[in-house]
């Protein structure tokens, strides 16, 4: 697509109901409309005038053929990525069109992702001490203060974690730096 190769992405943000609850169309766009500037609903049974609101006709319990529906009406061109999520569902408020889709590499080069990471903190008997959940663009060495309890003996992590920061936290708090080095 056009805007794809240029360099700019237009994303539509779909929201898809299980049930036909109208009253949650203005609550959703007010919350969204200022981090997404194309917003579309599908939900069963919609008799109302919203343009952006696409009637679909199906079962609530099989969403397969929700967006096979609502796809000659929310599908654009000018789009380069769509963005689905649930009506009851309600995104992490740094999530917008503009932040959800590039980071910045270990090499500092921006690079499109997609998603969610999770990060996890356990014991050397792999009991779970803390978890997190960033966006795919947040870069991991962002959640070491996050994980870090103060506690640990030593540190096991990948290259993402490796920086003189983190080397002299660890030295601070006595913990042992096995966090592997980065190739190059």
């Amino acid at each position: 697509m056009a805007n794809h190769q240029s360099g700019k992405t237009k994303v539509a943000l779909i929201i898809i109901y299980n049930y036909r609850y109208d009253e949650n169309i203005e609550v959703l766009e007010r919350i969204y409309h200022d981090r997404f500037s194309h917003i579309y609903h599908l939900m069963p049974f919609y008799q109302g005038q919203k343009n952006n609101v696409i009637p679909i006709y199906e079962s609530s319990h099989y969403f397969q053929g929700y967006i096979a529906q609502g796809l000659r009406h929310y599908f654009k061109e000018e789009y380069s990525h769509y963005f689905f999520i649930a009506d009851d569902l309600l995104l992490n408020p740094i999530i917008n069109e503009n932040n959800y889709t590039v980071k910045n590499d270990s090499r500092g080069n921006k690079k499109s992702t997609y998603g969610f990471s999770v990060h996890t903190s356990v014991d050397e008997d792999g009991f779970i001490h803390r978890q997190s959940v960033t966006l795919g663009n947040v870069h991991d060495s962002q959640e070491r203060d996050t994980l870090l309890l103060g506690d640990e003996s030593a540190l096991y992590a990948d290259a993402a974690y490796s920086s003189q920061q983190t080397r002299d936290k660890l030295a601070r708090f006595g913990i042992a730096d096995q966090v592997q080095r980065k190739g190059y």
